[in-house]
């Protein structure tokens, strides 16, 4: 193996070490994509993301950084294929294949954390004061123009999720 890092096998998967400040960061990988990490020469390294507030492992490879999630599916560089890899656990250094699913980088953004402003603990779903109910909505992009739908008032923020997530599972199907 040309890999640099700690590597510690488990029964269903791999933890990579990589540092980062002194620490030491896990990044979980499938059994099966051990090997074709294990080929690139270096070492895997981790860089904090502020705004996904995650960790993403990189390497160096022939000259470029490379993400390990795009590596892993076999996306080349964002500029030859804009399709992203979605971590579906918002963890950034879990990049078992089961916890990746590619998507556009529209219904990516759709598929993010609650800002930490969020009242009603839902994406997408916030609470509309004067009217004292939860509103849902999404934006989106659609032909290179962004766009935001409104779903409609509810009494329940569960509803409302339940709506939204329904709308962006449709969205992107079309997609």
């Amino acid at each position: 193996m040309a890999i640099r890092n700690i590597i510690q096998k488990f029964e269903s998967h791999a933890v990579i070490l990589a540092r980062h400040k002194g620490r030491n960061i896990r990044i979980l990988v499938s059994l099966d994509d051990l090997n074709r990490l294990a080929e690139v020469k270096g070492r895997w390294h981790v860089r904090w993301s502020p705004t996904a507030t995650t960790f993403y492992a990189q390497a160096r490879i022939a000259g470029r950084m490379i993400q390990m999630y795009r590596y892993i599916v076999g996306l080349p560089s964002e500029i030859e294929d804009p399709r992203i890899p979605n971590h579906i656990d918002f963890n950034g250094v879990n990049n078992m294949r089961s916890n990746l699913q590619i998507v556009t980088r529209s219904i990516n953004q759709t598929r993010c954390r609650p800002r930490s402003t969020n009242t009603s603990g839902y994406l997408g779903v916030t609470w509309e004061r004067r009217r004292k109910v939860f509103q849902a909505g999404v934006g989106y992009s659609e032909n290179g123009r962004r766009r935001y739908k409104f779903l409609g008032y509810f009494d329940d923020p569960t509803e409302a999720s339940k709506i939204r997530e329904k709308f962006v599972a449709q969205l992107g199907e079309t997609k």
